[in-house]
């Protein structure tokens, strides 16, 4: 469906044929509406992104495979490289251990499954196995991640000047994002991919050392989107195709104390939401510095965004592989 023809967020809660406050079913049948909000950066999407590229600069957004060693969850470790031969002039690698999240990612659309609708589009775990792998990332990698991105450097509007604002675990709500654009003089179009940039990555693999990081990820604060419902709606009502940021998990952690959510297995969070019934991907991790600091040089915030996953048929999550172009 085009995205002038999409329902508003308030629609979509009070809709009877699907789960409230979801959008299945309205990107299509079949494969393309598996796809979710990436469906919405179609070929004029594309052309819109081509047309931010100004002076060509390249900005890789990935950060290594290893660079949060130790992990940030024991299930997500660090891979290794092992290089191999078979003779002296021969050389293959062969990467051990590999977590997809481990480092810069995207989230697919089965990462989180919703605790009373299912999988996003009503999928079954019979759908999303092998061998249909229904939702998997390898519907993403076919046709790649690319479109306009806009960069909304909240760092700047939000914090207080000092390197350690990220320690209190800030919370973002639409009216950060709004302030920020404001000051920027920017606009999210429908179809763009939105970045935000609040410097947490940088301040964490930079700024803290081994034993400061080691405490943050004991206490398990990190900076993020707040959980509460209209932060969903400003995503979905901006048309939001892709959200980028240099965050641990998007939204806050821990919840909220009043988010507008409450689940089973991880108490206030909204991934279920935002993934199983909105359908909208979620990067993490990515390394935006280098970029923004661009962007704060010349005072544009728009950019060619490339994104290409890892076409593993079945794949819950690929590293971002996500270049900007400008």
């Amino acid at each position: 469906m085009p995205s002038d023809r999409l329902p508003t967020y308030q629609e979509l809660l009070a809709r009877s044929d699907a789960p409230a406050g979801s959008s299945w079913g309205l990107f299509g049948p079949g494969a393309e509406g598996d796809l979710g909000t990436v469906s919405l950066l179609d070929s004029q999407a594309v052309l819109r992104g081509i047309a931010c590229v100004v002076s060509g600069e390249r900005f890789g957004l990935n950060y290594p495979i290893d660079a949060f060693d130790p992990p940030m969850l024991p299930s997500r470790p660090a891979a290794t490289l092992t290089v191999q031969s078979r003779h002296p002039e021969h050389r293959d690698d062969v990467i051990d251990g590999f977590n997809p999240q481990s480092s810069s990612q995207l989230d697919g659309l089965t990462h989180r499954r919703h605790e009373h609708h299912g999988f996003y589009n009503g999928a079954g775990d019979g759908d999303v196995d092998l061998p249909l792998a229904r939702l998997g990332v390898q519907a993403w990698a076919e046709r790649g991640i690319v479109g306009r991105a806009i960069v909304i450097d909240l760092q700047s509007a939000m914090s207080d000047g000092t390197v350690d604002w990220h320690s209190t675990g800030p919370t973002i709500e639409p009216e950060d994002l709004e302030g920020a654009m404001a000051l920027q003089d920017v606009a999210v179009e429908p179809g763009d991919i939105v970045i935000l940039h609040t410097g947490w990555s940088r301040w964490y693999l930079d700024e803290l050392n081994e034993h400061g990081r080691a405490d943050v990820r004991a206490r398990g604060r990190y900076t993020g989107l707040a959980q509460h419902r209209r932060v969903l709606e400003w995503m979905w009502d901006h048309h939001v195709a892709v959200i980028g940021t240099d965050t641990y998990a998007v939204e806050a952690m821990p919840p909220v104390t009043d988010s507008d959510f409450t689940t089973l297995n991880d108490g206030g969070m909204m991934h279920q939401e935002l993934l199983a019934l909105l359908g909208l991907a979620l990067g993490e991790l990515w390394r935006l510095d280098e970029l923004v600091r661009a962007c704060q040089r010349d005072g544009r915030w728009s950019c060619l965004l490339v994104s290409a996953p890892l076409n593993v048929v079945g794949g819950v999550s690929t590293p971002a592989n996500a270049l900007a172009i400008r």
